[in-house]
């Protein structure tokens, strides 16, 4: 009876390991009519929230005015050990509708690559506004879900295509 049972043990040992988590590393700017924005952005933490809550670890390559050097970005994930390099540029546009309220609109261009070879894994943009929601969603609300929106995208293509590799 305990050589029945001990296959079904490993099988059961096996299935409850723990799977290593697929790193992330955040590279994002965000700008307001053509404007960098200064740190903490939105959109860095709707990302972050979005793909932690999917099972990615995730970190921040620091903010800058511009856009980081590809070759600094691709040589700092892979020192740190990142699977994956998120790069997300995001421009607002910001229009007075009237003395206290302010429609937004923000479009992000998303590319996922592969750290250790630079593959692209997926790329898109996404849009999203406060319209009709100008009272209640300023640029931080909107700049969250703008990363929430693509972390969901990231991690359902992530699930499709499999582990970076």
């Amino acid at each position: 009876m305990f050589r029945r049972l001990l296959p079904l043990f490993w099988i059961a040992l096996i299935g409850a390991a723990p799977l290593a988590a697929q790193t992330v590393l955040l590279v994002v700017q965000e700008s307001v009519d053509g404007k960098p924005l200064p740190s903490p952005l939105a959109v860095k933490e709707g990302l972050g929230s979005g793909l932690f809550d999917a099972g990615y670890i995730v970190f921040e390559f620091p903010d800058s005015d511009r856009a980081p050097d590809q070759a600094v970005v691709t040589h700092t994930a892979r020192s740190a050990g990142a699977d994956l390099i998120l790069s997300v540029s995001v421009e607002y546009i910001e229009t007075a509708i009237s003395a206290s309220l302010v429609r937004r609109s923000g479009r992000a261009t998303y590319a996922l690559t592969n750290a250790a070879n630079g593959t692209v894994r997926t790329k898109g943009t996404q849009d999203a506004s406060n319209k009709d929601r100008e009272a209640d969603v300023d640029r931080r609300a909107l700049g969250e879900e703008l990363g929430a929106l693509i972390a969901k995208k990231i991690a359902e293509a992530l699930a499709a295509s499999g582990p970076a590799s």
